[in-house]
């Protein structure tokens, strides 16, 4: 019987199913035996080959990295290009537009909870939320739609710095140390760890913010970070659309009252 001649790639192949099999728990021999070969031959094989085999693993991870980076990539401008049609479709409306921004972010951020605040000078006004617990939901409709920041809470640094604020763990903050109401009632109530909150700017004045959260200690991601600030831009534009729309409609208004006070003198 002549004996089998494998390729390059049918060797590699073979030395990758034996290692599997080795990494799941068998011995050298069994898994030999298992990938049709000796024991012998896998290890002249993976002496001449090993390297090969290494490689080739190497590129399939990165091809597999470049594949979800990839997939991610059109997630985010699918969701970008899906708050830009709600913004379009309901030029008066800004409930629904907030509702799609915290639903994106909190599905490709990975948070289990969201919110979205105007900023009014003084008050922080909660206008959206996602995900939040019955409990933490009822402390909000109580006490907590409109807080006044705290200077070094996540909001307050958040409008005093106008950058995004990223706190690792709100157990750890200061606020929370302290036993500030809304720091408390957002880790006990909400389940809050890690937070993270952009600020929505207009012509560099904070005009509110978006803030996300995990209720483990695990930081979210730069690109996380850039985008829920892209959202928080979609969510400046959807507010600027409102009262563009609004002066057009006054003005229009305007005109037809005094055209028609005009044609009641002549």
């Amino acid at each position: 019987m002549p004996k089998k001649v494998y390729t390059p790639l049918q060797i590699v192949n073979k030395l990758r199913q034996v290692e599997r099999l080795i990494a799941g728990g068998k011995a050298v021999s069994p898994a030999c035996k298992r990938a049709g070969i000796t024991e012998q031959v896998y290890r002249r094989w993976r002496k001449e080959y090993g390297g090969l085999a290494k490689r080739l693993s190497e590129s399939e991870q990165k091809v597999e990295t470049s594949n979800l980076e990839l997939t991610d990539t059109l997630e985010q401008q699918t969701a970008i290009s899906e708050i830009l049609r709600v913004i379009s479709s309901l030029p008066t409306d800004l409930q629904p537009v907030f509702d799609a921004i915290l639903a994106n972010a909190t599905r490709l951020c990975d948070a289990h909870m969201a919110h979205l605040g105007l900023y009014e000078g003084e008050k922080f006004h909660r206008v959206a939320q996602r995900g939040v617990t019955p409990e933490f939901a009822s402390w909000l409709a109580e006490d907590g739609t409109k807080i006044q920041p705290h200077p070094h809470g996540g909001i307050g640094q958040m409008i005093a710095e106008r950058r995004p604020i990223h706190i690792a763990d709100r157990r750890e903050s200061s606020t929370y140390l302290e036993r500030n109401p809304s720091t408390v009632a957002l880790v006990e109530l909400g389940g809050a760890r890690t937070f993270l909150a952009v600020p929505m700017l207009k012509d560099g004045r904070v005009v509110g913010g978006i803030a996300i959260f995990r209720p483990e200690v695990r930081p979210f991601s730069q690109k996380q970070i850039e985008l829920v600030s892209t959202f928080a831009d979609q969510a400046v534009i959807a507010i600027e659309n409102v009262r563009l729309v609004i002066e057009t409609k006054e003005a229009l208004e305007r005109q037809t009252a005094s055209g028609e006070i005009l044609a009641s003198m002549s």
